[in-house]
This record gives C-alpha cells, sequence and structure tokens, in this order.
C-alpha cells in the first residue's frame, strides 16, 4: 500500500466530511432497486438449489459474488490472490451399523442393546470402543459460577459416564440457573468435553422426563458440535431397568436433584457398558469469498469488515421449519438479501472512499458454511487474511429484505457505546428507525468476531413465516427498503473507514457454547425466533409476528410475541 501522497490529517478530515455530506444526499435510487431485486432473483433462483453446500448452485453463486465485486474495483483478496478461502465443512453424519453396538451389565444380568431401538450414537458422538465399569454423573453439568457441579469429587477416571440430558429444573423460571433457557454448559459437546478431562471414556445420556416424548431417541444432526470421546443415547425404559440393578431409581434422582439442587453423582459398583460406536461424516469443499478495497494514508493497515453470507438450506434438512419436505429453499432474505446488499455497497464504495486519502482498509466477506454453526466465519478468524488484531469494526448483513415501517434492527449494538453515533446519522437521513438491542451473539456472522473482541453488528428486518422454508423466494424480498440499507451500509462504513479513532470495544458476556442441550427431540415446534430480542436482558427468544401454522405451536395455540 503506497502512503506517499497522503494529507495532512485535518486536510484529510475535510474530504472525508465532504465524501460523507454527499453520501447523506445519496438514497437508495430506482436503479438501485432494480439492481438490488436483479441480485436476489440471481442468488434465490431454484437453478442455484437453495445454495446448499455440495450443489452446483452454490458454486455458480459464488463465482457470480466474485465477478460482481471484481467488477466494483475491488481486489481479490483471498488465498493466493484468488477471490477464495476454501474449507471443509460436514454435509453428512451417519453411524455404521455393523460398527456400531452396546451391551450393558448388571449383577442381575445383561442385555444386548438393539440399535435405533433401545439405543442410538448422537451426532456428537466420534468413533471409539468403550469397555468399563459406570458412574453415575447426575446431569454431568458443571456450572460452579452458578452454584452447581455434578463433577466436583466425582472419580471418572476410566469409566463409561452415564448421565441426564439438559439441567436440574430445566424451563423452570425460578431456577437457581438460568431456567428460561438452557445454560450453555449444558450443551452435550461441553458436557463431554469436561468428562473428557477428568478421564472419562464414553458418555451415555438419558432423557430423565417420563413424559411421553422422553422416549423419542434422537436423529442425527450434522450441524452438531463434535465432542472428544463417543457418545450415546439410551431409550429411558432400558436406562431404568438397567440402573434399579444397582439400586437407583432414575425418576427419583431426577426429583431429588431438581429438589435440592444438589449432585448426586456416585459411582455404580457392578454395572459395566460395552461397546463400540462407528460414525461416518462426509465433507465437501465450499469456499468464502474475500476481497479487499485498500486504505490509504495512517490509517490504511487499519480494516473494517462488510459481511453477508451467501450459503442456505439447499433442498431442506433438519434446519428446515418444514421438516421432511425436499423442496429448493431459495433463501431470498436469508441471505440473498444481505448479499444483494453488499454488492450494491461494494458498488458505492469503490466509486467513492479512493477519493479519500486517509482511511481505513475495507474488508468484503460472503462466507458459506453460515448456516452449519457459522462455520464460514469461524473458520475466517482462525484462518484470518487480514490482521484480526487490526480490525476496527465489523457490519453483517443478514435477512435484510423485509423492511417495514422503516425499522431496521442493529443486533449488538452494545459491542461499542459509540455504534450509535456512528449509524444514526445515516439512518435520519434514509428514514431507517434503528432498533439497537444487545450484545449481538446469535445465529449469525458477527458472532465470530465479536468473540475476538471486535466490535460488530447485525443488520436484520425481522423474521417471518417464510424463514427456512421452500417458502423464501425473491418475489417477497422488499428491494427497495433492501437498496436503503445497502446506503446505510455505505454511510456506516464510509465513517468507520475515516474516523480517526477505532471504535472501543464493550466487554459483553461471551457465552462459551452458543446453545444448550434444548428439547428438540424428533419434533419441531413450528416458531420462528425473533433473533431482535435474544439479546435482551430477561433471557429467552420472543417468537416472532408470524407461526408457521402448519406445525405444532399454531396446533397448540401458539402465539406470536410471547416468550418460550
Amino acid at each position: 500500500m503506497d502512503t506517499r501522497f497522503a494529507t495532512p490529517l485535518s486536510v484529510s478530515l475535510l474530504a472525508a466530511a465532504a465524501f460523507l455530506q454527499v453520501a447523506h444526499s445519496s438514497p437508495a435510487t430506482a436503479g438501485d432497486t432494480a439492481r438490488y431485486q436483479a441480485h436476489v432473483d440471481y442468488l434465490a433462483a431454484d437453478a442455484r438449489e437453495g445454495r446448499g453446500v455440495g450443489t452446483a448452485g452454490i458454486e455458480q453463486a459464488a463465482d457470480y459474488i466474485a465477478t460482481h465485486l471484481k467488477q466494483a474495483g475491488l481486489e481479490p483478496f483471498g488465498v493466493n490472490g484468488t477471490p477464495f478461502q476454501p474449507f471443509d465443512l460436514v454435509t453428512e453424519v451417519r453411524w455404521v451399523e455393523d460398527g456400531t453396538h452396546l451391551h450393558l451389565s448388571s449383577p442381575s444380568g445383561s442385555e444386548d442393546c438393539t440399535l435405533e431401538k433401545a439405543f442410538v450414537p448422537m451426532s456428537q458422538s466420534v468413533s471409539g470402543t468403550f469397555d468399563a465399569p459406570v458412574c453415575f454423573a447426575g446431569y454431568a453439568l458443571r456450572a460452579p459460577d452458578q452454584g452447581y457441579d455434578d463433577l466436583a469429587g466425582l472419580d471418572c477416571a476410566g469409566k463409561v459416564v452415564v448421565a441426564l440430558r439438559y439441567e436440574p429444573r430445566a424451563q423452570d423460571p425460578a431456577s437457581p440457573l438460568d431456567g428460561k433457557r438452557p445454560v450453555p454448559q449444558s450443551a452435550i459437546a461441553y458436557k463431554a468435553r469436561q468428562l473428557q478431562e477428568r478421564g472419562a471414556i464414553a458418555l451415555i445420556l438419558v432423557d430423565g422426563s417420563d413424559s411421553g416424548t422422553s422416549h423419542h431417541l434422537p436423529a442425527l444432526n450434522r450441524d452438531a458440535q463434535v465432542a472428544g470421546m463417543p457418545v450415546l443415547a439410551l431409550e429411558r425404559g432400558v436406562a431404568q431397568r438397567w440402573l434399579e440393578s444397582a439400586g437407583v431409581d432414575l425418576g427419583e434422582e431426577v426429583r431429588l436433584i431438581d429438589e435440592t439442587f444438589q449432585p448426586r453423582s456416585r459411582s455404580l459398583p457392578g454395572l459395566r457398558a460395552r461397546g463400540a460406536v462407528e460414525m461416518e461424516r462426509e465433507r465437501a469443499k465450499t469456499r468464502n469469498i474475500v476481497f479487499a478495497l485498500p486504505g490509504a494514508g495512517d490509517l490504511a493497515n487499519e480494516w473494517v469488515v462488510l459481511s453477508a453470507h451467501y450459503d442456505h438450506l439447499g433442498w431442506g434438512g433438519v434446519r428446515s421449519m418444514a421438516p421432511g419436505v425436499h423442496a429448493v429453499h431459495n433463501g431470498a432474505d436469508d441471505n440473498a438479501s444481505g448479499v444483494a446488499a453488499l454488492l450494491l455497497a461494494a458498488d458505492r464504495l469503490g466509486a467513492s472512499l479512493p477519493a479519500i486519502s486517509n482511511r481505513r482498509s475495507v474488508l468484503f466477506l460472503s462466507c458459506s458454511g453460515e448456516e452449519t454453526l457459522l462455520a464460514g466465519a469461524q473458520f475466517y478468524v482462525e484462518h484470518p487474511l487480514h490482521p484480526l488484531a487490526q480490525t476496527s469494526a465489523m457490519l453483517n448483513m443478514d435477512m435484510v429484505g423485509t423492511l417495514r415501517d422503516s425499522e431496521l434492527y442493529v443486533l449488538g449494538a452494545d459491542s461499542s457505546p459509540e455504534w450509535l453515533s456512528v449509524l444514526e446519522p445515516g439512518a435520519r437521513s434514509l428514514g431507517i428507525k434503528i432498533g439497537a438491542t444487545g450484545s449481538g451473539y446469535g445465529p449469525s456472522d458477527q458472532t465470530p468476531f465479536l468473540a475476538r473482541g471486535i466490535p460488530a453488528v447485525q443488520f436484520f428486518t425481522g423474521a417471518h413465516a417464510r424463514y427456512h422454508s421452500p417458502e423464501d423466494d425473491a418475489n417477497m424480498v422488499n428491494a427497495r427498503g433492501g437498496a436503503r440499507i445497502a446506503a446505510l451500509a455505505v454511510d456506516a462504513v464510509s465513517r468507520l473507514a475515516t474516523r480517526p479513532a477505532r471504535l472501543r470495544f464493550a466487554a459483553v458476556d461471551v457465552p462459551r457454547a452458543l446453545e444448550g442441550d434444548y428439547r428438540h427431540g424428533a419434533a419441531s415446534l413450528g416458531t420462528v425466533p425473533d433473533y431482535a430480542s435474544m439479546g435482551a436482558s430477561t433471557g429467552g427468544a420472543r417468537r416472532s409476528r408470524s407461526v408457521a401454522a402448519s406445525q405444532i405451536a399454531a396446533n397448540s395455540g401458539g402465539r406470536a410475541g410471547k416468550a418460550t
């Protein structure tokens, strides 16, 4: 980067101010709206196959995005000078029947368990064998900061651990734990890691609930975080018979732990578990798209990131709101809308920012794998192509295609006390009303950046019944609203690139896992989470304005706007 012609700071600031004044007077035009719609039409066409990882459609989408970013005058900033950063992603997980078995023994006898009836491997499981004595670890929950630790004093070295799923008094608002939502430490992979650190060799999980749904063994989920040991789910009735032979009444254990909030972990003499799990995980290659607009002057070595993920659900799957339906999920709002805004913003910024002689570099990042535990963004922060320590801010656009009443949610505004001073001037000039909320931790690509101490926000126009369904099509997108949000992104990035000081990062509570162990089982509630409420101090997540009428929530009287 050549900084020989940088002007003095005062002149640079005047130039930046002049540019911003022009930006304020340049709202979205009819041409912007048409270009925005054209981008969404291409990305959300049936021919793109829902931009599922491993499809030809997502590769076409990646090439389309890269072509347009290059036409905007940006520099390819991927691996080896290409526009791309490739990585591998799990596309399918399954067990191998011949290599998976479980045998339980006790003083009163033994039992060969039937796969898919008495037990199944969990999605978090790795392949491995075990043959060892057994201990009981309650919920296997280690949350000492909240006054609860099932693992304190438990000798589980060299043993198979039997534990309950979830957490004590789950869904109880009066619980000493959160109660209103699962604590992160209840995540299965987190429990397994804690046990492995203490020498355990396998984990057998049981649903402690005696409700009818407790007997459903969980289906595999390719998106689950992988543990470091074999992890199995055992049908409650089988577990009850086995544990009773060691004097353990499963229902009574649950009652006592929940009532007293005291662990009851202990060895179970005479019980032994022998088994094996063989898991196969298919992987597909995918790629992030990375371009840069190099900075200039004294600020050139600092960075602003503008992002929007381009993958979606393909032909459906476990994350679809229409489970079992094999149909293209076009993801027009999620997230062709964000990519279209990114491309419009790139056109404007590529044409205007180079006139400013003292400015930060801007990274344009479009990640794949967002729908799979933010895999692309997580890979990027672990293998950055620009110094993360020199990143001053990150702005992510995800689901910005349904602007209603000019209301835009800005998730993560709490990550810096200066976000509103950056965003509100442009929003006022564009007639956009900002609803700023929360720490920003949630299911989109700003989260890995926040975890690295970088101020980051997500632009979001709200959830709807088409979310993660085959009905999220291009004709439902508010293109004029999307173009207005792109104009706001231009204004915000311009301010971030030219302000003298970096944004101050406000420390926020970083969860050790994004999710606890939810009671999903084999059914779907059919509710659409309102991500705008996820940072609220009251906990939980509101349902959105819409409920999927064909699913359980609607049939049981579920209403929008209530805490779940």
